[in-house]
């Protein structure tokens, strides 16, 4: 049994829905969801009730927009349709297309897919036509109808909905149910039977089963069934398939028998051809040649998968193609004679070349074969063999033998074939030329005629054991004609013909005379490998191979054997042991690896020493060898480690020195430096690396007017070829801005010419020695000043107390021995006395003021000093003189203003000043006392202005020369000592200022001098913003009366330092561009008058640092986070430090 495809069934249905729809005597018409005509019978349109929009094409036309009958609308009942699922309704007469007139009873069926609507169906009836048919048949029975469904090859059976017969139609149903299937009996009537009766037993399962699914589906079934009558068998395949009335009830069921007995036959008959078939095509498959089958036509019929393999094409590609459209030299004409020579013989052969798919080129045997005693068409059968492989074997073995030809003629080797007997058949060019013969001199030799037979081992040697197997090889020596020698390997063979009988004996003697060169060479070398003191073993796969005995030695073994297959990483200690182990493996790897080395050794008797190794590989017989060179490095180590334990105290001593070392060096033309010590950047500030990258850096940084001089005696010194030494005294500019002296103490050596070869200095900050030296000249200049002033001072004062004791003595002498003075004569005299020795006791006070500020004995002490109430006090001390002599004093000091300075020493100085400027003030006359800012910002400028008789030009350089003793009269007859503008002079010095004089005769005189001014500033230094701020209100809590200035690096501080007169100065000690101890020890050393305390205050100081400090004079140093009661005693101990020092 076989079951129909799907498009038969399909082809089936569309059938058969067309034979009844049409043939049937109703009118039918099927619209869709949308009320749209899908089908029209033909009878429908005959009845001529439709209007004439419905007459052409109507398909597609709706119902909605037009009624459909000419005399009646029933558009409201197809639109009730899809809830009433059923209508009938009797439209009684209607008016027909030709005039007539007919009754007509319409039905309205709805259709469903599952229980979705798809439209509906509407059947008319003529009941006039109806009303002819016989009563005991339903309204099918048409005689038209009838004989269209007898007149069926296949048949129909139709029942009601449980399976009764109703109608059964078909000219075959006759001749299948001549007997009951069932009893085998004749049959009479099918009618009004259950269907289950009139088929097979066997089917009756299949039957109830398409009956219950049609039930509860409403959709088509089918199965095959079949029967037999008179021996022969019938089958069909049966469709089942409901014919639904309203509401989807089933109205009557119809059974299409279609005969498929004929298909199934020959269905039979083609299976088993189709099985002979493919049994013969196995066999043409797993053929291993191509196989074609050619028709009569030379058209290609057959091609295996063979054939599809050696030519690259499918079968659909060749199939039915012409024979010669792939065997391009076989055309059509030659193909046919072929076939012609094929009607004589049974097979031809030939050979061609192809071109496949891939457009390879092939060569192929073919073979054509002819089928005799064929009743159909005749066919011929070709056998393709790809004999390309066999050909280029073929090939490469021609190549191959005439290339083996030329290797035996033009080998260097010796070759040659010879008999039993030791008779020379062939000898290529190599033999010949060694053994200077000729081909005919050879001819006439034995192979043994050549040996030197004074060898032990030749004399064993004998072709017979050749022969036997006995030997494949020997070492011999040939002689030549000349009487010379040769070293040979000789390797032989034997060859046999096909009778296993002796053909020839071959020879191949390679000249080793250079090898056994060599291998003397080697035995050499083993003695000195073996005799070396170095160290040195062979390692392959990490053991060693060869060792000698002084490797052994250096690890505690006496013998190299004894390291044999050792692994080298058992000789390395445990701390070097993962460093060496690396570059073992490294080397394993053929990555980069050190290849010179040393290491800690772990030795035979547990001891440690350092051995240096170098290491080299090399290649043999795809193995990787390595060479190891080892020396016990201790010695040299220990050596190394003094050496550089003495460099390191070398570089601490020179590294801690305040002088710099140096060194320099001939490069071609030119000394370039080659070293500098650190201590060059704390001299210079510059680092060695600029004086080493610039060999002109020590000019670049030389003070301008020092330049010259140094140069000259630079180049007089290099000329001086018997000079090796010099000492260089000059100043320098540091890279802060500021001049340093510095002392560079050259050495050098010369060669033979006295050319420079090496320089070597000392360069020295002199500075504090210089300002020595130059405190100490000044000292001593001083010292000579003071005596030739003492001197000068000495007479001039010899002169001075003359005149007084002059007087006093003349006068003294009248008083004593005149006895005739009278009274007023007398008190006249004694006033004379009197007025001497107050200027003699002025004189002498004026002397010893001058003397103890020359000396030094004075006491100063500065302190911070109102100036307006100093002033104040000086003018009320001088007022009562200056209101007797009628003059006004005005104090022009208005602001509140503070000065550093001795009160003492100041009251002196207004005291001298007003007292000159009272002298020479006339009556009427103005002395005034003011300020001003100085240019330099920490000092101030003091005025003290009369509108006296004035200084002369001549006179106005004498004022404060103290040898000059410039003095006059006054106003009013005044007299003075002529010191006390010097003495004035000397103290306003004393203080860190200057003082000169402005005056023009008749006008006036203004003397003016700088003094300190008295700072109210504090300055906080930390680079840490936040510590700024936090401190700064610490301080401004603990003296409110102070400014607080913030700078953040010792850099900036210092150009605050100096143009800011300070009371203190707190700052941190690390800090960028400049920290605490450079700023302390450029605050130190630098010339700023009425210097402040220090402070430092920071997070990182320890003792070493504290004590740094305390040597720069820096009393208190705290650490963050620092002891707020502390900080603050210490704060105003600083500040009244200042002002009592």
């Amino acid at each position: 049994m076989v079951s129909n495809s799907s498009e038969e069934e399909k082809q089936f249905e569309e059938i058969t829905a067309a034979a009844l729809l049409d043939a049937i005597p109703v009118g039918v018409l099927v619209f869709d969801e949308q009320q749209n005509i899908t089908y029209l019978n033909a009878c429908f349109s005959s009845l001529g009730v439709l209007r004439p929009k419905f007459l052409e094409k109507p398909v597609g036309k709706s119902l909605k927009d037009e009624q459909l009958f000419l005399s009646a609308d029933i558009r409201k009942e197809i639109q009730n349709l899809r809830e009433q699922f059923f209508f009938e309704k009797e439209l009684g007469n209607q008016k027909t297309s030709d005039g007539g007139e007919i009754s007509v009873f319409l039905k309205g069926v709805a259709l469903f897919e599952e229980e979705n609507f798809r439209g509906g169906m509407l059947m008319v009836e003529d009941l006039k036509v109806l009303g002819k048919t016989n009563d005991s048949n339903p309204p099918l029975n048409n005689e038209s109808y009838l004989n269209l469904l007898q007149n069926l090859s296949d048949f129909m059976v139709l029942t009601d909905a449980d399976g009764s017969i109703g109608y059964v139609f078909g000219s075959q149903a006759k001749t299948v149910f001549r007997k009951n299937i069932q009893t085998g009996k004749p049959e009479k009537d099918l009618l009004q039977r259950p269907i289950n009766e009139i088929l097979p037993q066997a089917s009756l399962g299949n039957l109830e089963k398409s009956l219950k699914e049609i039930r509860e589906t409403k959709k088509r079934s089918s199965f095959l069934t079949s029967f037999e009558v008179e021996a022969e068998e019938f089958v069909f395949d049966l469709q089942i398939f409901p014919v639904l009335a309203g509401r989807r009830e089933i109205q009557f069921i119809c059974f299409f028998f279609k005969d498929i007995s004929p298909y199934i036959k020959e269905m039979e008959h083609l299976r088993q051809q189709i099985d002979e078939l493919q049994f013969y095509e196995t066999i043409t498959q797993k053929a291993s040649d191509a196989l074609l089958v050619l028709n009569a036509e030379g058209k290609i019929n057959f091609w295996n998968k063979a054939a599809e393999k050696l030519f690259g094409y499918s079968k659909s590609e060749v199939f039915n193609k012409p024979f010669e459209k792939f065997f391009l030299s076989i055309d059509h004409n030659k193909l046919f004679a072929i076939f012609s020579y094929l009607t004589a013989t049974e097979k031809y052969n030939t050979s061609v070349s192809i071109i496949t798919k891939q457009k390879q080129k092939k060569e192929i045997d073919i073979s054509f074969l002819g089928t005799k005693n064929r009743e159909s068409s005749q066919l011929y059968v070709v056998l393709c063999n790809d004999i390309t492989e066999k050909i280029e074997v073929e090939r490469v073995l021609r190549v191959s033998e005439e290339r083996f030809r030329s290797i035996v003629h033009n080998a260097s080797d010796l070759i040659c074939n010879f008999s039993e007997a030791g008779r020379i058949i062939y000898a290529n060019p190599s033999f010949l030329q060694e053994l200077g013969l000729s081909e005919k001199e050879l001819s006439e030799k034995k192979l043994t005629d050549f040996f030197e037979t004074s060898s032990a081992q030749q004399k064993k040697f004998s072709i017979k054991q050749v022969i036997q197997g006995k030997v494949k090889s020997a070492e011999l020596t040939f002689v030549k004609k000349n009487g010379g020698f040769l070293e040979v390997l000789g390797n032989f063979s034997v060859t046999y013909d096909a009778q296993k009988k002796l053909k020839y004996i071959g020879g191949i003697f390679s000249d080793i005379t250079a090898k056994k060169a060599f291998e003397q060479e080697l035995l050499l070398m083993r003695a000195i490998f073996e005799a070396s003191n170095d160290g040195i073993a062979v390692e392959s796969n990490n053991s060693f191979v060869i060792v000698n005995n002084s490797f052994a030695k250096i690890f505690g073994y006496e013998k190299g054997e004894e390291l044999l297959n050792t692994n080298p990483l058992e000789l390395v200690d445990e701390t070097d042991l993962l460093r060496i182990r690396g570059y073992t493996e490294a080397r394993a790897r053929k990555e980069t690896a050190p290849n010179h080395y040393e290491f800690l050794s772990r030795n035979k008797n547990g001891t440690q020493n350092f051995i240096e190794v170098s290491v080299t590989s090399f290649e043999f017989e795809d193995d990787i060898f390595f060479v190891v060179i080892s020396r016990d490095v201790s010695e040299r180590k220990r050596v190394q480690q003094a050496i550089k334990e003495s460099e390191e105290r070398y570089r601490t001593i020179t590294e801690n020195l305040d002088d710099s070392l140096w060194t320099a060096e001939r490069a071609g033309n030119n000394i370039r430096y080659t070293f500098f010590t650190t201590s060059i950047e704390k001299i210079t500030g510059y680092s060695q690396t600029e004086f080493l990258h610039d060999s002109r850096y020590f000019f670049k940084i030389t003070f301008p007017d020092d330049f010259k001089m140094i140069k000259m005696r630079l180049r007089k010194f290099i000329n001086n070829y018997y000079k090796n030494s010099e000492e260089l005294v000059f100043r320098i500019i540091h890279k802060q801005g500021h001049l340093v002296w510095i002392k560079n103490k050259i050495t050098v050596t010369r060669n033979q010419r006295g050319e420079i070869l090496k320089m070597f200095g000392l360069v020295s900050d002199i500075s504090i020695q210089k300002k020595a030296e130059e405190e100490v000249e000044k000292s001593s200049d001083n010292l000579k000043k003071l005596n030739d002033t003492k001197d000068r001072f000495i007479s001039i004062v010899s002169h001075d107390l003359r005149t007084p004791f002059s007087s006093i003595l003349g006068f003294t002498d009248i008083l004593l021995n005149d006895d005739e003075i009278t009274a007023e004569e007398s008190k006249q005299y004694i006033g004379y006395i009197q007025e001497s020795a107050q200027s003699m006791l002025a004189l002498v006070n004026s002397l010893l003021d001058w003397t103890r500020l020359q000396t030094g004995r004075i006491r100063f002490e500065p302190a911070k000093i109102d100036l307006f109430e100093h002033v104040k006090k000086a003018l009320e001390a001088v007022a009562g003189f200056a209101i007797k002599k009628g003059i006004t004093l005005q104090n022009l000091v208005t602001d509140e203003i503070n000065v550093f300075a001795d009160k003492s020493l100041l009251s002196q100085i207004f005291g001298n000043l007003l007292s000159n400027a009272l002298k020479f003030t006339k009556s009427g006359g103005t002395i005034a006392i003011n300020f001003a800012q100085s240019d330099v910002p920490r000092f101030i400028e003091i005025w003290v202005n009369d509108t006296g008789t004035g200084i002369s030009k001549e006179n106005l350089s004498k004022v404060f020369d103290v040898d000059a003793k410039f003095t006059s009269e006054g106003t009013a007859g005044e007299k003075g000592t002529g010191l006390g503008l010097s003495l004035v002079k000397e103290i306003v010095e004393k203080h860190g200022g200057k003082i000169w004089v402005e005056s023009k005769v008749g006008k006036g005189t203004t003397f003016k001098f700088t003094l300190p001014k008295a700072s109210a500033t504090i300055l906080l230094v930390d680079d840490n913003k936040t510590d700024r701020l936090l401190y700064s209100k610490i301080l401004k809590s603990f003296v409110p009366d102070y400014e607080i200035i913030l700078a953040g690096d010792g850099a900036e501080a210092w150009e605050i330092i100096k143009e800011t007169s300070l009371a203190l100065i707190i700052s941190d000690h690390t800090m960028p561009k400049m920290n605490g101890m450079q700023l302390v020890k450029r605050f130190r050393d630098s010339s700023i008058k009425g210097k402040p305390h220090v402070i430092i205050l920071s997070g990182d100081v320890g003792k070493p640092e504290t004590l740094a400090y305390n040597d720069l004079g820096v009393e208190y140093v705290f650490q963050k986070p620092v002891n707020l009661t502390q900080f603050k005693e210490a704060i105003e101990q600083s500040l009244r430090k200042i002002f009592t020092k």
